[in-house]
This record gives structure tokens, C-alpha cells and sequence, in this order.
């Protein structure tokens, strides 16, 4: 009886070719993660502006109505003088919030976001300042900047032209009171004869 040799094919990965995948796979999950956490954090920024952009319409409609604006520095005080509660109340992203007039037609708001609510490290923070500045053509026109934290702040805040107006009702408002009243003045001068 003969034994016959049979050549036996062996199919599949070899280790080295296994430890190869295992290290791209390493260096893709490295990059890849941190990149993900900047991402998340950037998007929970973004939800600020959009979590206070109630405010901005509120101080906005208070300015219209009462033409001038004014500081609150107390979380009770927002739904006394604005109509509104406190943003940070509500918001996941942000723990603190104050207004601060100006004078006449400018403000400024300060809004606080620490690390624990943006998924920063622990100490760190995102401080964004909205100025506000009322002109009777365009309302309030609102500029947004950035404090700590910068690369984690929306884009509009960390562009220095970035302008956003708001209120374009309040606006249209204010033409209508003032043209009213240009009517109405209209009405009672006394005519030259």
C-alpha cells in the first residue's frame, strides 16, 4: 500500500495578515473617536443658539414695546420682564443666562455652558455673547462671539462679520406705530390759510 501524499490547501488569513488588519483598524478607531467627540460637542453648541433664539425674539418684541432694553441678571426675573422662562431652565446645554442692557439700543447676552453639558473635559467651558443693537430700519441686530472653548463654538461665533438680525415683525412694527404717528401728526398741525 502506497501512501499518497495529498496536497492539502489551506484557506484564509495568515497571522501576520491578521495583525496588519488589527493595526489599520487601531489607527482608524484613534482618529476616528476624538473626531466624533469634537463633533458631538459642536452639534450640543449649535442646540444654544438655538435654545435661546426665544430670548433673542423676546428682548427683541421688549424693545419694540417698551423702546428701550433692560438687564436681568436673576433666572425668576425672565418671566416677569420677558414673558418667558429662563433658557437654562429648559436647556440641556446651558447653565446660565444674563442680559444686560446697554443702554437705550444695545445688549448684550451671556450665556454659560461648563464642560459636564457640552461633553467637555471637566473645568472647561463655552462662553457665547450675543450683542444685540436696535436701529429702527433692520431691529435688533444680533452678533454673536466667543469665549474659552472657541473651537467648540458654532461657526457664526467664531466668524468675526457674522451678524444675524432678528425680529423682522418687530421691524415691520415699528414703521407701521411710526408712520401712525407721522399721520397722525399730519392730522393735527393746523393749516395756513
Amino acid at each position: 500500500m502506497s501512501y499518497m501524499r495529498q496536497k492539502i490547501n489551506l484557506v484564509g488569513f495568515s497571522f501576520l495578515e491578521f495583525l496588519i488588519v488589527v493595526a489599520i483598524i487601531g489607527i482608524l478607531t484613534a482618529i476616528a473617536i476624538p473626531a466624533y467627540g469634537e463633533y458631538v460637542t459642536r452639534t450640543k453648541s449649535n442646540k444654544i443658539l438655538r435654545d435661546i433664539e426665544k430670548l433673542q425674539a423676546a428682548i427683541s418684541d421688549y424693545r419694540v414695546i417698551n423702546e428701550k432694553f433692560v438687564s436681568v441678571d436673576q433666572p425668576e426675573k425672565f418671566k416677569e420682564i420677558y414673558g418667558i422662562d429662563n433658557p437654562a431652565i429648559d436647556s440641556k446645554v446651558i447653565d446660565k443666562v444674563e442680559v444686560t442692557s446697554k443702554g437705550v439700543n444695545n445688549v448684550k447676552i451671556n450665556i454659560l455652558s461648563t464642560g459636564s453639558s457640552l461633553s467637555m473635559k471637566p473645568g472647561q467651558s463655552l462662553e457665547l455673547i450675543l450683542d444685540g443693537e436696535w436701529s429702527k430700519e433692520d431691529g435688533t441686530i444680533w452678533q454673536c462671539s466667543a469665549k474659552g472653548q472657541v473651537k467648540y463654538a458654532p461657526a457664526k461665533c467664531r466668524d468675526k462679520d457674522s451678524k444675524t438680525v432678528s425680529n423682522k415683525k418687530a421691524k415691520a412694527d415699528t414703521k407701521t406705530k411710526s408712520q401712525s404717528k407721522a399721520e397722525s401728526k399730519t392730522e393735527e398741525a393746523p393749516t395756513k390759510p
